[in-house]
């Protein structure tokens, strides 16, 4: 069984591996800060930070 709660987290999930701002992506799921979705969704970073990472060791080839 699929809950709201997941259905919410893959939401943010996939907002924030496609760059969404975070700004945006707060109000959206109705936070008071962007800093408050940053902690909740905090392990989602390392694979946006090897993203970009390769995204930038592509440019310098």
């Amino acid at each position: 069984m699929i809950r709201f709660r997941d259905v919410r987290h893959t939401y943010a999930m996939l907002a924030l591996e496609s760059w969404m701002p975070v700004m945006i992506l707060a109000a959206r799921l109705g936070h008071s800060t962007p800093a408050l979705t940053l902690n909740v969704y905090s392990h989602a970073k390392p694979a946006k930070d090897r993203a970009e990472a390769a995204r930038v060791a592509a440019g310098l080839d």
